[in-house]
């Protein structure tokens, strides 16, 4: 039985990487082709939108283990837990319909809080809903050990997404298509989730909704989703503050330098999934240090090549992601590869201090709000809000990398 579990562990391990992959690579070309169709105002529209999507995508990761959590602990009869958590969130969403409603008025508000335009704030709110529906429905998968089926979902949102994206690169709708693609492909994929969750005629209730006040509570949960949280501001709000206070072109450069800054998480992301994996592992405890020091090597060599690229091959480089249109972010091109290595390193660091329940990965939640407030306060100017961030990835790349060395 213990072999059986352990290959299905590995064999899913080893489809979610390469799914992984897949996505990043995926994503990465829809963004280059987003940004070569909507130019710099278009592009930075649509960066700032993924920007507040990836940071309210985090607390959903409290439901996600929650659900993975219990169908673990349910052994033979995983199958028919399923359709009883399954059955207590539609409960949920019927009580709860007035308040849902009530929240989805508020959409009216955005535009004015976040400089988005109206079109881009209802697909915000839609994205959102989606991706509730989604998390709760991709958490079974995962529970039930379905991971290929949880992998073709994945690609297929971002295949759904990449399709939208070439109808805007053909001229074709803009950046309604794009958003087509997205909203499409989140709805298709709950239909699917829903689908390949095995169902039986006869179910019952569950204590779930008990188990999500008392999990949301502990230590480990908050500490956690403190840490995941933090890193999600660190690589994204400054989009949200530069999209509100510079126009709509500026905003749309300075999305050019960070989607420059992310593409190490394109090729580390998959690295940063299964790590947390490997870090939580009682059998990998004496041999966690060793890893960890080789991955962060890894990606310092990753990151100094990506920053060699960036400084030789500036404008090659900018027109082959981008256009002519973004070239003026040119000379601030090398510190969009020296921040992403330390974003990519804060968050590794993070993931072990997480897995080994240390009060480090608290590190950088307190950093965040004095990087927010000098963003806020002196980032007036996209030199001074790149310093700011570089500075603060450095210093808080520094104060974990310590941590780890007198752990």
């Amino acid at each position: 039985m213990k072999e059986s579990f352990r290959s299905i562990i590995i064999k899913g391990t080893f489809v979610l990487t390469i799914s992984n992959f897949l996505v990043s690579g995926l994503n990465y070309l829809s963004n280059s082709l987003s940004a070569k169709s909507l130019g710099p105002s278009g592009f930075g529209e649509l960066s700032t939108l993924f920007a507040y999507i990836s940071i309210f995508y985090v607390p959903l990761t409290v439901l996600t283990t929650l659900i993975i959590v219990k169908l673990g602990r349910s052994k033979d009869n995983r199958s028919l837990i399923a359709q009883q958590i399954e059955q207590w969130f539609k409960s949920k969403l019927i009580e709860r319909r007035l308040l849902v409603g009530i929240l989805f008025t508020t959409v009216i508000f955005i535009p004015y809080l976040t400089n988005l335009s109206p079109l881009s704030s209802l697909v915000l709110y839609l994205l959102i809903g989606l991706g509730v529906m989604s998390t709760f429905y991709f958490s079974i998968l995962q529970g039930l050990h379905l991971f290929t089926k949880f992998s073709l979902l994945l690609v297929l949102i971002s295949v759904s997404r990449l399709l939208g994206t070439i109808a805007a690169y053909l001229n074709i709708g803009g950046i309604q298509s794009i958003y087509l693609g997205l909203v499409s492909g989140g709805i298709i994929s709950v239909v699917l989730a829903k689908k390949f969750i095995p169902h039986s005629a006869a179910i019952g209730t569950t204590t779930l909704s008990i188990k999500v006040r008392d999990y949301i509570m502990r230590k480990q949960t908050l500490l956690t989703s403190a840490s995941l949280l933090s890193v999600a501001l660190l690589v994204n709000v400054d989009l949200m503050i530069v999209k509100r206070v510079f126009s709509p072109e500026m905003a749309g450069i300075y999305s050019s330098w960070s989607l420059l800054a992310k593409i190490i998480g394109y090729f580390t992301a998959p690295l940063l999934a299964v790590s947390l994996l490997f870090f939580s592992a009682q059998e990998s405890k004496k041999d966690q240090k060793k890893i960890l020091y080789f991955l962060m090597s890894s990606i310092i060599i990753v990151g100094s090549l990506i920053l060699l690229l960036y400084e030789k091959y500036t404008t090659e480089v900018l027109l082959v992601i981008f256009s002519s249109k973004f070239l003026e972010i040119a000379p601030l091109a090398p510190y969009a590869a020296l921040f992403g290595m330390l974003v990519t390193i804060i968050a590794l660091v993070s993931n072990y201090h997480i897995s080994n329940g240390s009060i480090s990965a608290l590190i950088t939640p307190v950093v965040i709000p004095i990087h927010i407030c000098l963003l806020i306060f002196f980032g007036i100017s996209l030199e001074n809000i790149i310093t700011i961030n570089v500075g603060s990835a450095f210093f808080t790349a520094g104060i974990l990398i310590v941590s780890v060395l007198h752990s």
